[in-house]
């Protein structure tokens, strides 16, 4: 991934289009490999950004993604946890205390949602490597728009830290979630409790105020639309075609052909010309021109 990136360094259209698409694999709804997710963010995080630009264009779509994601993944826990209408009437986390929760109304269903919330659990952590190793602060997070052409953000930058991306919390949580399940367990429900109350806090975390009515999405319509922002694209104004243009010689030529042949009459008779019948004249040696109309004798010709 890397080394197509470099390939298009030049493009930037075609280099936000390459990063968009690997971003969107961890989007809830494509269900992805949770080993191609590991392959793909290992990619993301350790990949040769030059300018300010790429890191804050992604870190912006991750946010974007995290704030959709991560909402739904919550809502579904909350439901498993607590039952949908004891979920419902609970509006913030701050009332949830789940050290309290004595038993789990659907613990297979958290099991589930809590393997599948890894994915965003995946972003979040790519999002805090890579404002450390730049230096980007959430001020400068949220100032960013990728639809703003200003060259501020086209200034040269270099890694702070040499920190590797470290995704152990994923890998331990699926492995203690998928392995050795026993739902009838009580350590089980316990370990299962404990990852929902750390991708609760993940999310808590996260300011992603501003990122859940970007700017560029054409303000709250796109949210209600539930439409994603990596899924919304611009509108350009486009250039009006130009017709092709059609050389005029075949067309005078034609005309100039149609006008003769109007002139003619029209027909193969029109087209033959007017012979002209030319006299003859033979010089003879009593009379400097003769008629050839004359009847000359043969006496009178002396082959001259």
């Amino acid at each position: 991934v890397s080394t197509q990136s470099t390939g298009i360094r030049n493009s930037k259209v075609h280099r936000h289009s390459q990063l968009v698409m690997l971003i969107k694999q961890f989007d809830e709804v494509k269900r992805t490999d949770i080993n191609l997710l590991l392959y793909i963010a290992d990619n993301l995080a350790h990949m040769s950004y030059q300018i300010l630009e790429e890191p804050l264009f992604v870190i912006h779509h991750l946010s974007l993604l995290i704030s959709t994601s991560g909402t739904t993944y919550l809502e579904q826990a909350k439901d498993a946890l607590y039952g949908r209408d004891m979920a419902e009437t609970m509006q913030d986390e701050d009332d949830e205390d789940v050290d309290e929760i004595d038993q789990v109304e659907d613990l297979p269903k958290l099991t589930e949602v809590l393997v599948a919330c890894q994915s965003c659990t995946l972003l979040i952590l790519l999002k805090k490597h890579l404002m450390a190793q730049y230096n980007i602060t959430d001020k400068r997070c949220h100032e960013f728009s990728p639809l703003e052409a200003t060259k501020v953000y086209d200034k040269q930058i270099s890694r702070h830290t040499q920190t590797a991306y470290d995704p152990s919390p994923v890998l331990s949580a699926i492995q203690q979630l998928t392995l050795d399940v026993d739902y009838e367990s009580e350590e089980f429900e316990k370990s299962a409790l404990q990852f929902y109350k750390e991708f609760r806090d993940l999310m808590t975390q996260q300011d992603l105020s501003e990122f859940r009515c970007s700017d560029s999405d054409g303000g709250g319509e796109a949210e209600k639309s539930g439409v994603k922002y990596y899924e919304k694209r611009k509108e350009l104004p486009q250039k009006p075609k130009r017709k092709p243009r059609v050389s005029k010689t075949p067309s005078k030529l034609g005309d100039k052909r149609r006008r003769v042949s109007t002139k003619g009459g029209g027909g193969a008779s029109a087209s033959k010309k007017k012979k002209v019948k030319r006299r003859r004249y033979v010089v003879n040696s009593d009379s400097d021109v003769s008629d050839p109309g004359a009847q000359d004798s043969d006496s009178d010709y002396d082959g001259t």
